[in-house]
């Protein structure tokens, strides 16, 4: 495959091009500004989300607007990664900027939280499109040498909006209305398509056969989305049927992930295996993100502005994270890192659970998740990179996708436990009920990761080889 402008031969003097060089300038910046809208999207949809579920009358609905982008993206990762290998990354970013483009302009103008569970639906099949073709576009119009740095671009482009889109997230619907959220995620996408109209068309044309098992693939994917979606209706019924239905979801996830994730990952018999397992119980966590903004509307009656800044402070503990590990990533092990991030787990859980039952001021619910934020950022980084370190090479793509896969579903399952487990305000009242989620990490995610890294384990640099499928 062809880059977007030939390079000339290695060693010609005096070349060295960029990612912002003539070349790949309006590549970049388009890629770029995929990345930070796709992000924007996630963050600050966050922010706004009690102020949305207020608005229509439906807090029951409150999980089920990102379970359900969650779990429709499961599918469109998988196949954006076939089309990618069939007819190469442009055509998966057109649809994926299609999708994404719908569903924005849906929230705009849903009348009702049934269109807008549906637009959101429609977000979560443009964003998995568009996740998994960016990657594509980079091995195909990147030469290896710039490739680093095009990736090292992409981590700020995500840290933007983590630490800016709850802020301006919570600033738009405070002081115009929060659909105006929607329309400057469209604007992103907008302008991103038009940056990357004439680098993708330069790029060469692919006509290539399904991958062996790409049907199957296929058929999990969309097994395992419907029963993740399902996830998010357990909270409308009883809590006794709605734990009996949980469980029976639950396990055809399980079953129907087999074909989407690298052999033995429910025992962690490889490295790739054990590392793509680690990225689904980090990504559990980020259900605490997504009820930390509905913990502070509720019991501290507290703006879309002052939620969103919340937010932001896990955002920049979380960087603070990831640049103590790029520093440190040579003094210290995986497992060692795997157990900074569930200390700091139960450190900021306990500081969260004790400010609820307490009636602590809510400052120190944001202290407790930035905390815990920190952790996760220290871990992040390590996980995903040495997953495909210890693969074949022909095998990247599918674990980059298993990585996603993986993670989607850890987190839709989580949300929905907590959202189940929310319903008890009715009776325990709100503090008490809050406690009870953030509790639900305190027993499920945070031991699982202690005790995959725990003392004595094992250094993925150790173990077998990787197999795959």
């Amino acid at each position: 495959m062809t880059a977007v402008n030939p390079q000339p031969p290695a060693g010609t003097p005096g070349i060295r091009p960029g990612v912002f060089s003539s070349d790949y300038r309006p590549l970049s910046i388009g890629l770029y500004t995929v990345i930070t809208g796709c992000a924007f999207d996630q963050t600050a949809v966050t922010a706004v989300m009690p102020t949305i579920t207020r608005d229509f009358g439906d807090q029951s609905a409150y999980s089920a607007a990102f379970v359900l982008p969650m779990s429709f993206s499961l599918v469109a990762m998988v196949v954006s990664g076939i089309v990618c290998t069939m007819r190469g990354a442009r055509t998966s970013v057109w649809w994926g900027a299609g999708f994404l483009a719908v569903g924005l302009v849906l929230s705009i103008v849903a009348p009702t939280m049934a269109v807008f569970l549906l637009s959101r639906a429609i977000q979560g099949l443009g964003i998995g499109f568009l996740i998994v073709a960016v990657y594509a576009v980079i091995a195909q119009a990147y030469p290896p040498a710039i490739r680093t740095a095009v990736f090292a671009g992409f981590a700020a482009a995500w840290l933007l909006p983590s630490l800016l889109g709850p802020s301006v997230a919570g600033l738009l619907a405070a002081y115009s209305t929060w659909h105006a959220v929607f329309a400057f995620t469209l604007a992103l996408l907008v302008a991103a398509v038009v940056l990357l109209i004439k680098p993708l068309v330069a790029l060469e044309p692919v006509r290539a056969r399904a991958p062996r098992g790409a049907v199957n693939q296929i058929t999990a994917s969309v097994v395992v989305a419907a029963a993740a979606s399902g996830l998010s209706g357990t909270v409308k019924l009883s809590p006794a049927v709605g734990a009996v239905v949980f469980v029976l979801l639950g396990a055809v996830i399980v079953r129907g992930l087999k074909p989407l994730v690298p052999a033995g990952l429910f025992t962690g018999r490889t490295a790739t295996a054990k590392l793509v397992a680690t990225r689904g119980i980090a990504d559990t966590m980020f259900a605490a993100e997504i009820y930390l903004p509905l913990m502070l509307a509720h019991r501290d009656h507290l703006g879309p502005t002052l939620t969103g800044i919340g937010l932001s402070v896990s955002g920049l503990t979380w960087f603070i994270g990831s640049q103590v590990q790029a520093k440190l990533s040579e003094k210290t092990t995986l497992p060692q890192a795997g157990r900074v991030c569930a200390a700091t787990g139960f450190a900021g859980v306990a500081v969260i659970i004790v400010a609820l039952l307490v009636g602590l001021h809510w400052v120190w619910l944001v202290a407790g998740w930035g905390i815990w934020a920190f952790g996760i950022g220290f871990l992040y980084p390590r996980m995903s990179s040495e997953a495909l370190a210890y693969c074949p090479a022909e095998d990247t793509g599918f674990v980059s996708s298993a990585l996603q896969v993986t993670g989607s579903v850890a987190m839709t399952g989580m949300t929905a436990a907590c959202a189940m487990v929310a319903l008890s305000h009715t009776v325990v009242g709100t503090g008490l009920s809050f406690a009870l989620v953030y509790g639900l990490f305190a027993v499920v995610s945070l031991p699982a990761m202690w005790m995959l890294w725990r003392p004595g384990v094992t250094d993925p640099k150790d173990m077998p080889p990787a197999r795959v499928h």
